[in-house]
């Protein structure tokens, strides 16, 4: 299982609805989509959950840093969980990053040869009104997946993070 946060260069492209709409057919490729759910969201269609993210985003306007947190969790070839392993996987993978109270949509795409889960999530609470922002999620995603991986008998996969720029700079000034 391979987790990975997909940043966006330009905060202002990273809205909730413009995500959803990539991630659920939109294009109208046909057989891309497995599943769709929400969570701590009033609506369980993906747009207007994204339209509530969006709504509660907007209350809090001191924060000009992307305010969404883009989450791809995939599975290697052939593991193909069922609809209650990936939500409970999901909710997982939400709690561990400190968003379990947290507005998102997740999407199952089945169109590749890996199954894969995109979970947007508001990064903005939704009562407190408040930026949360995990610290190091890396490594908490490379926790997260060997959990779950052990937990749901998938196949182990390698989540040890690779040298850092600072390594390279290193062996490059030794090299020097």
């Amino acid at each position: 299982m391979i987790a990975k946060r997909i940043d966006m260069r330009d905060a202002s492209k990273s809205r909730a609805t413009r995500l959803a709409k990539y991630v659920t057919n939109e294009l109208k490729r046909a057989g891309r989509v497995a599943d769709i759910f929400t969570a701590n969201c009033i609506s369980d269609d993906a747009l207007l959950a994204a339209k509530e993210i969006e709504i509660c985003k907007a209350k809090t306007t001191r924060v000009k840093d992307d305010k969404t947190y883009h989450l791809l969790l995939s599975f290697p070839d052939g593991e193909r969980p069922d609809k209650e392993h990936l939500r409970a996987m999901a909710d997982a993978a939400a709690k561990s990053l400190g968003y379990a109270e947290h507005q998102r949509i997740t999407v199952v795409h089945d169109d590749t040869d890996n199954l894969h889960m995109h979970l947007i999530i508001n990064k903005i609470h939704p009562e407190r009104h408040t930026i949360h922002t995990p610290r190091r999620d890396f490594k908490i995603l490379a926790e997260l997946c060997v959990k779950l991986e052990r937990d749901n008998s998938l196949k182990h996969t390698n989540h040890e993070p690779g040298r850092t720029a600072t390594e390279f700079k290193g062996r490059d000034m030794e090299a020097h």
